[in-house]
Formats: structure tokens, sequence, C-alpha cells
């Protein structure tokens, strides 16, 4: 299984820019794929854990607060994580 996180662009309008910042600062260079990839398993494992039906509610807020953290702006790819539990699974809002 391939292990790693590449940022796309969502439509080909978005493109150029999304190739400028590859070349430009690096953004999907090898560590930043391979760091984005445990970033993203480890949000990944709190969203099961979330939709669960079989976790108790102080877990589940437990998870929350993690969650809360992992988009912080100073948070490690947290427009990832924002875009992932905002948008993509509809966790938080």
């Amino acid at each position: 299984m391939l292990q790693e996180v590449a940022v796309r662009p969502r439509n080909h309008a978005a493109q150029r820019f999304q190739q400028a910042t590859e070349q430009f600062y690096g953004l999907n260079r090898p560590e930043l794929l391979a760091e984005r990839w445990k970033t993203f398993r480890k949000l990944d494992v709190f969203r099961k854990a979330f939709v669960s039906p079989n976790i108790d509610d102080a877990l589940r807020d437990e998870i929350r607060d993690m969650l809360q953290l992992m988009m912080r702006d100073d948070a490690p790819f947290a427009g990832m994580c924002r875009y992932l539990v905002r948008q993509a699974w509809q966790l938080l809002h």
C-alpha cells in the first residue's frame, strides 16, 4: 500500500498554482509526503473511533478535543486536517 499523501488541485484551473508550489516550496517532496501520511493515519483513527457507536461520551469528547487540536493554525498539516474533518468527513463544523 502506498503510504503518502500528496497535495493535488481540485480542478484544472488551480493546477498551475499547485505546480508552482511544488517547484518553489517542495510541497510534495518525499519527507512531506511521509509526514502528511502519518498525520492522516492518526486523523483517520480518530475519525473511526469518533463515529463508532461503541465508545462512551467521555472518549468521544477527548477525540473531539484532539481533532480540534489537529486543526489549530499552529498544528502540522492543519489545512488538510480541517478539510477532512469539516468538509470531507463532516465530523465537526
